[in-house]
């Protein structure tokens, strides 16, 4: 049997409880929000970037709009190699080609367009090469720069996509 006289102090410690509580939690939503504890910015799990492409991603990305659009193609950039090709064997890893130009009426992919980055290790993407042709998609390398020349982009796409033509 509970003992009467106790009733009020247990409702006055479940009401006490739930004030700490409170202060818990604003205390806690002070200090974890942009700019809290005297203004000073917390550190947040996950912060939106300042651009989705590098610089030279997305001068080169400028280009293509233009080229793309010319020839009658889209532009796509980064995109996953498994929306590319399937795979009947195994797996594939994870990766991205940088660009893909794609016919404006079915987004057939038509021509995927890599950026070259020389490193010690040599090309890490070799692999998204040999997959790219293997599934019968042309590739074309473009080394990294600050810009490029929309008519030597033009120019060489052309080719790659004649190539791969004649091919047929």
């Amino acid at each position: 049997m509970l003992n009467t006289r106790l009733l009020p102090l247990l409702k006055l410690a479940g009401v006490l409880a739930l004030a700490v509580q409170a202060v818990l939690a604003a205390l806690l939503h002070h200090l974890l929000r942009p700019g809290g504890r005297g203004g000073s910015p917390a550190i947040q799990p996950y912060e939106r970037k300042d651009a989705f492409l590098t610089p030279s991603e997305r001068s080169l990305y400028g280009v293509l709009e233009g080229v793309a659009a010319a020839q009658g193609l889209r532009v796509f950039a980064r995109v996953r190699l498994e929306d590319l090709i399937e795979v009947h064997q195994g797996n594939l890893p994870p990766r991205l080609v940088d660009f893909v130009l794609c016919d404006r009426e079915q987004l057939a992919p038509r021509l995927a367009i890599q950026l070259h980055e020389t490193t010690p290790q040599g090309d890490p993407d070799e692999f998204v090469t040999w997959a790219l042709s293997a599934a019968g998609l042309p590739s074309l390398w473009l080394p990294e720069r600050p810009a490029y020349a929309p008519q030597e982009v033009a120019s060489l796409i052309r080719e790659t996509l004649a190539l791969e033509e004649d091919r047929f």
